[in-house]
């Protein structure tokens, strides 16, 4: 019957968003998590934001970043408040777009909501560095760390902020120090160019 179909096609879809949502989680294998959950969308009659939030997540793994920020659009669209897709989306348009000035207002958004949401703060940071606001930029990075004082990244920028606009060398090379001794191996590059 029409509605033993019906139920077989939904069933089809759940089996093939289960199994796309193990091989990106469990198996790491972004493209072929993608597949499958594309299929599962062909054969879903309900999508909620959270699968599309998930097939972002793998598309932004396989470099997909103009799909992944359709699919965090429209999940965000369901799911406005959602602040974790709002953060991803934001950092793919800053990081994989360059579209600095957009992802400020996206973080800011962010911000209102939730005025201690430290990737929102650490991000921003970044963005403002990139669109040369630098006192702004510094800001953003210290109240990251006043939540995560082990943010290597916000060392590193506030290292690149002292140099380039408070032309402190010295500071610059601590800032620096700081971030190579959390991890971050983009410091190592300005502390052999600029610090020995």
């Amino acid at each position: 019957t029409l509605q033993n179909w019906l139920q077989a096609w939904v069933q089809v879809g759940e089996a093939y968003w289960l199994y796309g949502k193990i091989v990106h989680e469990v198996g790491r294998k972004p493209q072929r998590a993608v597949f499958l959950m594309d299929r599962a969308f062909q054969f879903s009659d309900f999508i909620s934001a959270d699968m599309y939030f998930v097939r972002a997540e793998a598309l932004s793994q396989s470099g997909e970043y103009d799909r992944a920020i359709a699919d965090l659009q429209v999940g965000l669209q369901i799911a406005p408040t959602s602040l974790d897709a709002k953060e991803q989306l934001a950092e793919l348009i800053l990081y994989k777009k360059y579209q600095f000035a957009e992802s400020v207002v996206l973080f800011d958004q962010i911000l209102a909501v939730d005025s201690t949401y430290q990737p929102a703060l650490l991000h921003q940071g970044v963005a403002f560095y990139k669109l040369k606001q630098y006192s702004q930029s510094n800001q953003q990075l210290i109240k990251a760390l006043s939540y995560e004082p082990k943010e290597g990244v916000a060392f590193l920028y506030m290292g690149l902020n002292e140099i380039e606009y408070y032309l402190d060398t010295a500071n610059a090379c601590n800032q620096w120090r700081y971030a190579e001794e959390l991890g971050v191996r983009d410091a190592k590059y300005y502390l052999r160019k600029m610090c020995e």
